[in-house]
């Protein structure tokens, strides 16, 4: 089954196994539990360093990560001996995210609502803005599911890649 796009990637780039973060490339497995985030973040703030993202890039590639890894570790429903894989590369000025999780099946093009901005933070109850924020960091997210696994990959056009 294909990638379903929300908009184009052009060529889809492809994210070679590196060694080392020096090579401009992570990857980890994490735990699916909520304790496993801290790595994710370590991991995502060594990349950000090595490739030399700048401190405002850094912080908003650190919220993307965190809110889908988060998301995935909440709302996925995948067993808790199932791992989550993310990976970080760099590629034509733009970082590469990608997270392949064991849970339910979850097309973010097509099963998360609109985000409701109506009323002020008072209101507001806590959450639902995670892949609205997402969104608008990465404006590419390409899904596609391969046998029991989520495949969700972002393009993030962050200017201190360039």
């Amino acid at each position: 089954m294909g990638y379903s796009v929300a908009a184009t990637l052009g060529t889809r780039p492809r994210m070679r196994a590196m060694p080392d973060a020096s090579t401009g490339f992570e990857r980890v497995r994490l735990a699916n539990h909520i304790g496993a985030l801290d790595g994710a973040l370590l991991v995502t703030d060594r990349f950000a360093r090595v490739v030399g993202l700048d401190a405002h890039d850094a912080r908003i590639l650190r919220l993307v990560v965190e809110e889908l890894v988060t998301n995935s570790i909440t709302h996925g429903g995948a067993p808790p001996d199932a791992p989550i894989d993310l990976s970080l590369g760099v590629t034509a000025g733009a970082v590469l995210v990608e997270c392949i999780d064991r849970g339910r099946p979850f097309d973010p093009n097509r099963d998360v609502p609109p985000a409701s901005l109506d009323g002020g933070a008072d209101g507001r109850p806590v959450g639902g803005l995670g892949w609205a924020l997402i969104r608008h960091h990465c404006p590419c997210v390409e899904y596609r599911r391969d046998g029991h696994e989520n495949h969700v990959r972002l393009l993030c056009r962050l200017p201190s890649t360039v």
